[in-house]
């Protein structure tokens, strides 16, 4: 744009120059005609001459201001040029030293992708031959639950049948140590073959394929309410169960959930004055969070994990009888849902089951 203006403005002042030399030329031509001093040929001539010089002179000006004019502006074009091209060519060698840089981290980016990709397939490989071994321990466990349920079972029952016939047919010959030895014999065989079902249960558990959908836990809740009452015909509890608790879960394995609270429940209030049960939930930390409480014989809350642990029990046999089961079965199976659960407890003043299934 500079340049065209500069060459536009040396055209104007140059018509400009030849309009004026022309109508000068013209001028002292016309000048020179017109003078009557001037009588000789020789006197015209030598106007000429003076004129054709000042022109000459006039126009050789000109031209070294104009060239003078030109070279200063071509000077400085070529400066800023230079400027220009300096500066391009440090940008150039910057973006260069960055792009190296890139390329550099392009590919130790490159070599820890390679790295992770053999780390992912190391791990993967081990995944594998772990799940292998998985597969074949759920086939051994398998193994040993049909074991567990035919080959320790029908000793069992043998010698729960044989301790019941000798109570029923042999008891006047035994004195009351006797008697008493074969009630214990035949309880605690009883007690077995309970305990291995309830193993055998929670093995299917740790097995069986979750199949997810909508469970109403209100209407769970009541039906296993109306068989516990069944069951416990004569007691007076108070139960309050919420509508529309409901969440995605496995329909049976919720119901065995629910029925192992509930009948914990029932189980620890049965010394409590007015015992209640509640079913309902809870909003914690943004969750909906559904809960079991009981005003029973609640716990130390010390010892509140080991509660969902195998085989734990807080409370003697006699007190509250049961195999120590059902909270570990309940807590695998919130493990199978990807959940959570925890209880709250005070001794002798109730409990509080929490559970959320993500």
């Amino acid at each position: 744009m500079k340049k065209t203006n500069a060459t536009n403005s040396a055209l104007k002042i140059s018509i400009a120059f030849l309009v004026a030399s022309l109508f000068y030329i013209y001028l002292s031509d016309h000048l020179i005609l017109m003078n009557e001093n001037i009588k000789t040929i020789a006197e015209a001539t030598y106007f000429q001459t003076i004129k054709g010089s000042l022109y000459v002179f006039t126009f050789a000006v000109f031209l070294f201001f104009l060239s003078r004019y030109y070279l200063k502006k071509f000077k400085n074009a070529h400066e800023e040029l230079e400027s220009h091209k300096s500066h391009l060519e440090e940008e150039v060698k910057d973006r260069t030293h960055e792009l190296e840089k890139k390329t550099l981290k392009l590919k130790i980016s490159q070599q820890s992708l390679k790295e992770m990709i053999n780390e992912l397939n190391e791990t993967t490989g081990k995944l594998r031959e772990a799940n292998y071994r998985l597969e074949r321990s759920n086939k051994e466990l398998e193994s040993f639950s049909y074991t567990v349920s035919h080959d320790l079972r029908a000793p069992l029952r043998s010698v729960n049948g044989f301790s019941q016939a000798l109570l029923e047919d042999y008891s006047d010959k035994l004195d009351a140590t006797g008697v008493d030895y074969l009630k214990r014999v035949h309880d605690n065989a009883r007690k077995m073959e309970i305990l291995i079902d309830e193993i055998l249960k929670l093995s299917r558990i740790s097995n069986r394929a979750v199949k997810f959908e909508k469970v109403d836990i209100s209407q769970l809740a009541r039906a296993i309410e109306s068989d516990l009452r069944e069951v416990e015909k004569n007691r007076k509890i108070k139960i309050n169960i919420e509508n529309d608790l409901c969440v995605k879960g496995d329909y049976d394995l919720l119901k065995i959930l629910m029925f192992n609270l509930m009948e914990n429940a029932f189980k620890f209030t049965k010394n409590t004055t007015d015992p209640a049960i509640s079913v309902g939930k809870k909003l914690i930390e943004g969750r909906d969070v559904i809960f079991i409480q009981d005003n029973g014989a609640g716990f130390d809350a010390k010892y509140a994990e080991k509660l969902f642990e195998p085989f734990q029990r807080l409370h003697s046999d006699e007190q509250y009888p049961g195999t120590g089961i059902g909270l570990a079965t309940v807590n695998k199976i919130v493990s199978r849902h990807k959940g959570l659960i925890w209880a709250e407890g005070e001794i002798n003043k109730g409990a509080t089951f929490y559970l959320y299934l993500d």
